[in-house]
Protein backbone atom coordinates (compact mmCIF):
# COMPACT_ATOMS: atom_id res chain seq x y z
CA UNK A 1 0.00 0.00 0.00
CA UNK A 2 1.15 3.53 -0.76
CA UNK A 3 0.42 4.74 2.77
CA UNK A 4 3.06 2.39 4.21
CA UNK A 5 5.43 1.97 1.27
CA UNK A 6 6.03 5.64 0.46
CA UNK A 7 7.26 6.66 3.96
CA UNK A 8 9.45 3.56 4.25
CA UNK A 9 10.88 4.28 0.79
CA UNK A 10 11.51 7.93 1.68
CA UNK A 11 13.40 6.96 4.85
CA UNK A 12 15.49 4.35 3.04
CA UNK A 13 16.23 6.87 0.28
CA UNK A 14 17.46 9.43 2.84
CA UNK A 15 19.62 6.79 4.59
CA UNK A 16 21.51 5.70 1.44
CA UNK A 17 24.10 8.52 1.45
CA UNK A 18 24.49 8.28 5.24
CA UNK A 19 25.34 4.58 4.96
CA UNK A 20 27.74 5.28 2.08
CA UNK A 21 29.58 8.07 3.92
CA UNK A 22 29.52 6.75 7.49
CA UNK A 23 30.27 3.10 6.80
CA UNK A 24 32.39 3.48 3.68
CA UNK A 25 31.23 -0.02 2.80
CA UNK A 26 30.17 -0.60 -0.79
CA UNK A 27 28.35 -3.89 0.01
CA UNK A 28 26.34 -2.23 2.81
CA UNK A 29 25.50 0.74 0.57
CA UNK A 30 24.41 -1.63 -2.21
CA UNK A 31 22.26 -3.54 0.30
CA UNK A 32 20.41 -0.33 1.20
CA UNK A 33 19.96 0.59 -2.47
CA UNK A 34 18.58 -2.88 -3.23
CA UNK A 35 16.28 -2.70 -0.20
CA UNK A 36 15.04 0.75 -1.31
CA UNK A 37 14.32 -0.46 -4.86
CA UNK A 38 12.60 -3.59 -3.53
CA UNK A 39 10.31 -1.61 -1.19
CA UNK A 40 9.52 0.86 -4.00
CA UNK A 41 8.59 -2.03 -6.30
CA UNK A 42 6.21 -3.51 -3.71
CA UNK A 43 3.89 -0.50 -3.74
CA UNK A 44 4.60 1.37 -6.97
CA UNK A 45 4.59 -1.47 -9.50
CA UNK A 46 1.07 -2.68 -8.62
CA UNK A 47 -0.29 0.86 -8.93
CA UNK A 48 1.13 1.24 -12.44
CA UNK A 49 0.38 -2.37 -13.46
CA UNK A 50 -3.28 -2.20 -12.39
CA UNK A 51 -3.97 1.00 -14.32
CA UNK A 52 -4.84 -0.85 -17.58
CA UNK A 53 -7.16 -3.21 -15.68
CA UNK A 54 -9.07 -0.35 -14.06
CA UNK A 55 -9.15 1.88 -17.12
CA UNK A 56 -11.70 1.42 -19.91
CA UNK A 57 -9.88 0.75 -23.20
CA UNK A 58 -11.16 3.92 -24.89
CA UNK A 59 -9.40 6.16 -22.33
CA UNK A 60 -6.44 3.94 -21.46
CA UNK A 61 -3.94 6.08 -23.36
CA UNK A 62 -4.99 9.16 -21.35
CA UNK A 63 -4.42 7.23 -18.10
CA UNK A 64 -0.99 6.14 -19.31
CA UNK A 65 -0.22 9.74 -20.24
CA UNK A 66 -1.02 10.87 -16.68
CA UNK A 67 1.39 8.27 -15.25
CA UNK A 68 4.15 9.35 -17.67
CA UNK A 69 3.49 13.04 -17.00
CA UNK A 70 3.80 12.55 -13.23
CA UNK A 71 7.08 10.66 -13.69
CA UNK A 72 8.43 13.42 -15.90
CA UNK A 73 7.35 16.06 -13.38
CA UNK A 74 9.20 14.20 -10.62
CA UNK A 75 12.32 13.97 -12.79
CA UNK A 76 12.22 17.70 -13.52
CA UNK A 77 11.81 18.45 -9.81
CA UNK A 78 14.82 16.29 -8.89
CA UNK A 79 16.93 17.98 -11.60
CA UNK A 80 15.90 21.43 -10.35
CA UNK A 81 16.83 20.51 -6.78
CA UNK A 82 20.15 19.13 -8.08
CA UNK A 83 20.79 22.48 -9.76
CA UNK A 84 20.05 24.22 -6.45
CA UNK A 85 22.59 22.01 -4.69
CA UNK A 86 25.01 22.50 -7.62
CA UNK A 87 25.61 18.75 -7.82
CA UNK A 88 27.27 19.04 -11.24
CA UNK A 89 29.77 21.69 -10.14
CA UNK A 90 33.41 20.62 -10.15
CA UNK A 91 33.93 22.17 -6.71
CA UNK A 92 31.12 19.92 -5.39
CA UNK A 93 32.39 16.71 -6.96
CA UNK A 94 33.19 15.27 -3.52
CA UNK A 95 30.21 16.79 -1.72
CA UNK A 96 28.04 14.81 0.68
CA UNK A 97 24.69 14.07 -0.91
CA UNK A 98 22.98 13.55 2.45
CA UNK A 99 21.13 16.88 2.40
CA UNK A 100 20.16 16.42 -1.26
CA UNK A 101 18.69 12.98 -0.60
CA UNK A 102 16.98 14.23 2.59
CA UNK A 103 15.28 17.11 0.73
CA UNK A 104 13.94 14.76 -1.95
CA UNK A 105 12.72 12.28 0.70
CA UNK A 106 11.10 15.18 2.59
CA UNK A 107 9.24 16.27 -0.56
CA UNK A 108 7.94 12.73 -0.98
CA UNK A 109 6.68 12.63 2.62
CA UNK A 110 5.18 16.12 2.32
CA UNK A 111 3.30 15.14 -0.85
CA UNK A 112 1.96 12.04 0.88
CA UNK A 113 0.80 14.10 3.87
CA UNK A 114 -0.90 16.68 1.63
CA UNK A 115 -2.74 13.99 -0.31
CA UNK A 116 -3.84 12.17 2.85
CA UNK A 117 -5.15 15.36 4.46
CA UNK A 118 -6.81 16.53 1.24
CA UNK A 119 -8.58 13.22 0.75
CA UNK A 120 -10.31 13.59 4.12
CA UNK A 121 -11.62 17.14 3.66
CA UNK A 122 -15.03 17.28 1.92
CA UNK A 123 -15.81 19.99 -0.61
CA UNK A 124 -18.37 22.36 0.91
CA UNK A 125 -21.86 22.69 -0.61
CA UNK A 126 -21.66 19.40 -2.57
CA UNK A 127 -24.30 16.72 -2.08
CA UNK A 128 -22.04 13.66 -2.17
CA UNK A 129 -24.97 11.21 -2.35
CA UNK A 130 -26.25 12.81 -5.57
CA UNK A 131 -22.74 12.97 -7.00
CA UNK A 132 -22.16 9.30 -6.18
CA UNK A 133 -25.42 8.30 -7.92
CA UNK A 134 -24.40 10.29 -11.01
CA UNK A 135 -20.93 8.75 -11.11
CA UNK A 136 -22.35 5.23 -10.96
CA UNK A 137 -23.93 5.89 -14.35
CA UNK A 138 -20.60 7.17 -15.73
CA UNK A 139 -18.55 3.97 -15.32
CA UNK A 140 -17.18 3.93 -18.90
CA UNK A 141 -16.25 7.61 -19.08
CA UNK A 142 -13.36 9.77 -17.87
CA UNK A 143 -15.42 10.65 -14.76
CA UNK A 144 -15.79 6.95 -14.00
CA UNK A 145 -12.03 6.48 -14.45
CA UNK A 146 -11.27 9.36 -12.08
CA UNK A 147 -13.59 7.85 -9.50
CA UNK A 148 -12.11 4.35 -9.88
CA UNK A 149 -8.49 5.59 -9.71
CA UNK A 150 -9.28 7.64 -6.60
CA UNK A 151 -10.83 4.76 -4.67
CA UNK A 152 -14.27 6.45 -4.90
CA UNK A 153 -12.94 9.60 -3.24
CA UNK A 154 -14.08 11.57 -6.28
CA UNK A 155 -17.66 10.47 -5.62
CA UNK A 156 -17.26 11.36 -1.93
CA UNK A 157 -16.37 14.91 -3.04
CA UNK A 158 -13.12 15.42 -1.15
CA UNK A 159 -10.84 18.32 -2.11
CA UNK A 160 -8.14 15.91 -3.29
CA UNK A 161 -9.71 12.73 -4.64
CA UNK A 162 -6.80 10.47 -3.68
CA UNK A 163 -8.45 8.20 -1.13
CA UNK A 164 -7.03 5.14 -2.90
CA UNK A 165 -4.00 5.55 -0.64
CA UNK A 166 -5.78 3.84 2.27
Amino acid sequence: SVIFGAPISAVLFAIIPLVAVKSGSLPLTMLFIILFVFIMSLWRAPVVALMPDLTPSEIRSEGNAVINLMGTGGGILVLAIGMGFATSSVRNSLMSYTAYFAVIAGIMLLALLIFRLGSAIPVPYIDSATLEQHLQTQSGTILGLMNAMSGSAFSMATILPMDSMK
